[in-house]
């Protein structure tokens, strides 16, 4: 039935997407316990690559299963051969009901045949909604910001605009054409200028735009995962650390200028905050919220780091494909057992034993009654 393979694939992405991103933290603390702490560039590209691997993960599982001719283990068969070993104290019939917990709730969840059922459909169906209203009405804002602005100068297809009520630079997309709007108050510093769209052109070199939208995009479909939000929460803090970085390290811009450059960006988004906030999908040089002073000083300490621990080529590379086929190995887990493998016919023979053993204790007991 399609609706219980959406529902079953949709649990599994949520799955995955949990077990990525701890992965991922696990790996970080690894490496910040390596002395990396603040290796942004290679902590963004791995968490970046763990996204990919999710969303690349089902596709190579279909074609493992397809091109394989041993069936695919899941999580539930690893449980029954453990309760087979003797390594698992529950009775045959508790242990499927186990099993069956997930299967249950999708089938039920899919006829509605429970008040829970109901109630968790409707709050999913709320929450898409009011989460997808949200995206599209920043989408709008967005669009009406952009029309309201100058053209002013083009980079290659990237576009730069000028803007009366844009307190700090920032940088988003259409389809085909990139943008880059500029304050017209910040004009006055011919070098700033520069540094902010040198700064913005390595959003889209980085390719965080198009990582922005993705998950806006995401967000109604996963608005009840805690995860989703740490997640994008990672992404949104990380871009902006490992854009700085390659910035000065590919360019060779001067970090002092740089710094400065940022608190005066922070001062004028500060004054203006209360009547002007970007909008997703859009990526500024500094956010316009007052709590963006705390992360502006962890910016300009992570500039003045040692640089020879920004980034690593070998790290990621060592880290990111064990991540890699540990979220492949808990995906083919999560999958629907086989159809019937020599341990669930054990299984089964013990669980029709236990009936019968049931059936003929309550024979007993009502034979000895009506005595």
């Amino acid at each position: 039935m399609l609706s219980e393979a959406l529902l079953n694939a949709y649990i599994d992405a949520n799955i995955l997407l949990g077990a990525g991103y701890l992965l991922w933290s696990f790996a970080r603390f690894l490496i910040v316990r390596l002395g990396l702490r603040r290796a942004y560039i290679t902590h963004l590209k791995l968490l970046n690559g763990v996204m990919l691997a999710i969303v690349f993960c089902p596709i190579a599982i279909y074609f493992i299963t397809a091109w394989v001719a041993q069936p695919t283990i899941s999580f539930s068969d690893v449980v029954v051969a453990q309760y087979l070993e003797g390594n698992v104290d529950v009775t045959a019939l508790q242990l499927d009901r186990i099993l069956k917990i997930r299967e249950a709730f999708e089938r039920d969840l899919v006829d509605l045949g429970s008040p829970l059922s109901m109630g968790l459909a409707v709050l999913f169906m709320t929450g898409f909604i009011g989460f997808g209203f949200k995206v599209l009405r920043n989408a709008l804002h967005l669009r009406r910001a952009l029309n309201s602005c100058r053209p002013w100068r083009k980079i290659g297809r990237v576009q730069l605009l000028l803007s009366d009520r844009a307190l700090v630079p920032y940088s988003t997309r259409g389809f085909g054409k990139h943008y880059i709007v500029m304050p017209t108050a910040m004009l006055d510093h011919s070098h700033d200028v520069r540094l902010a769209v040198a700064h913005e052109l390595q959003h889209f070199r980085q390719r965080d735009v198009e990582w922005a939208i993705v998950l806006e995009i995401m967000t109604p479909f996963f608005f009840w995962n805690p995860l989703f939000f740490m997640w994008k929460r990672e992404v949104i803090q990380l871009r902006e650390f490992s854009c700085d970085q390659n910035l000065i390290a590919r360019n060779g811009v001067d970090v002092r200028a740089y710094c400065e450059c940022l608190l005066r960006a922070s001062q004028r988004s500060l004054r203006g905050a209360q009547n002007f906030t970007i909008v997703a999908p859009a990526v500024p040089l500094v956010k316009t919220v007052p709590r963006s002073v705390g992360g502006l000083e962890s910016r300009i300490m992570a500039l003045t780091s040692d640089r020879s621990g920004w980034s690593s080529r070998r790290l990621f590379q060592m880290t990111f494909f064990p991540l890699a086929l540990a979220i492949m190995a808990i995906g083919v887990l999560i999958q629907s057992p086989a159809d019937w493998s020599h341990d669930r016919l054990m299984l089964s023979t013990i669980i029709n034993l236990e009936r019968l053993d049931i059936h003929n204790a309550e024979t007993a007991r009502a034979n000895f009654g009506s005595r």
